[in-house]
């Protein structure tokens, strides 16, 4: 889709997909809410059946297709499994260290060889001729940023959602269709504001837009570090708090796609965007195994504040780390800006 579009829309592009994304986070919640109330907790996966149906023949005849001529269609299956071992390694000895102890010899083992795994990856996806990480790409600076510094926010985004479900439910005994409805207001100031940062970006740059939405994103839980406690204050504290989550979320959860995609060329757009999201992915599942450890750890989901806040400072940081990668790292201005420049240097 995204080489249908100059790269002077590229980000409105992938904003008004963010904001579709936002949608669908603020209908899953309430929805699902409705569903379990109304019959059961699998009526939330069966609801899927019909969705993903509409979306496969809708895709089949509205989507249009682009290729890079040079790739030849073979997977690295073993550069596959190597990193699988290596994520899932890693994410087994973080997860376990609270209850075998970070000295113990099984968590130690796991996490080297985990992290063994990943020079190995490397080394192999230099030398392959279709690699499960194309490294070329690395070489364009807004590619190799972004990566960078969505790793870290990735590590904070589901990690924190996954958290404050919890708090709601667990730690104040909230019904599932409160959680639903106090869950709400984040996705949906995401959804507003996607496709106005994204129209933003085609403009200015992606620079300072994520770096301050990140920022907000790292105040929405360090407020929520400050201002909650053990007593439920959904609709007058956390929902109005969730604000600067949903205003940094919507300023950034697209426009990622669009930075790390920023000046790559368009027959390479699958793989970049694909490398992007497999970023996402990988550091979401970290982000979770962290806050797990980091909640059991402070004494359990449902016994006190301690895990919870040790869970927002994890987050909080992230967030800050991610925006201190973006601001330092990026280059300013625009694509078009930035290609101009070459030429006029050139």
């Amino acid at each position: 889709m995204l080489p249908d579009f100059p790269p002077s829309k590229r980000s409105t592009a992938i904003g008004f997909l963010g904001a579709t994304g936002g949608l669908g986070a603020i209908a899953g919640p309430a929805l699902g809410s409705i569903i379990i109330d109304l019959w059961s907790w699998r009526g939330i996966f069966l609801i899927n059946v019909p969705i993903c149906l509409v979306v496969f023949f809708a895709g089949i005849r509205l989507l249009s297709e682009s290729k890079n001529p040079a790739a030849r269609g073979r997977i690295d299956f073993i550069g596959v499994v190597i990193g699988t071992a290596a994520i899932g390694t890693v994410m087994v000895a973080i997860v376990q260290a609270e209850s075998w102890g970070v000295t113990d010899l099984r968590v130690i083992a796991l996490a080297v060889v985990g992290l063994g795994l990943i020079p190995v990856l490397l080394q192999r996806s230099r030398h392959h001729p279709e690699p499960l990480i194309e490294l070329d790409l690395f070489r364009f600076r807004t590619f190799a940023s972004a990566n960078a510094a969505v790793a870290l926010f990735s590590l904070a985004f589901t990690s924190g959602f996954l958290t404050n479900s919890l708090l709601l439910q667990e730690l104040w005994d909230q019904s599932i269709t409160t959680t639903g409805q106090a869950l709400l207001l984040s996705p949906l100031a995401s959804a507003v504001t996607s496709p106005l940062i994204g129209r933003l970006a085609d403009r200015i740059g992606h620079r300072w837009i994520l770096t301050i939405g990140s920022l907000f994103s790292a105040a929405g839980y360090l407020s929520y570090l400050l201002f909650l406690n053990e007593s439920p204050h959904v609709f007058d504290h956390y929902v109005p708090l969730s604000l600067l989550v949903g205003f940094g979320t919507g300023s950034t959860i697209a426009t990622w796609s669009s930075a790390g995609l920023a000046d790559i060329r368009p027959e390479q757009f699958g793989t970049a965007n694909a490398t992007v999201r497999t970023t996402q992915q990988v550091f979401y599942a970290l982000g979770i195994s962290v806050v797990v450890a980091l909640l059991a750890a402070g004494g359990g989901v449902a016994d006190g504040l301690t895990g919870y806040r040790w869970a927002w400072a994890f987050v909080a940081i992230m967030y800050a780390a991610a925006a201190l990668v973006i601001a330092t790292t990026f280059p300013s201005g625009s694509s078009r800006q930035r290609a101009a420049g070459a030429a006029a240097s050139a």
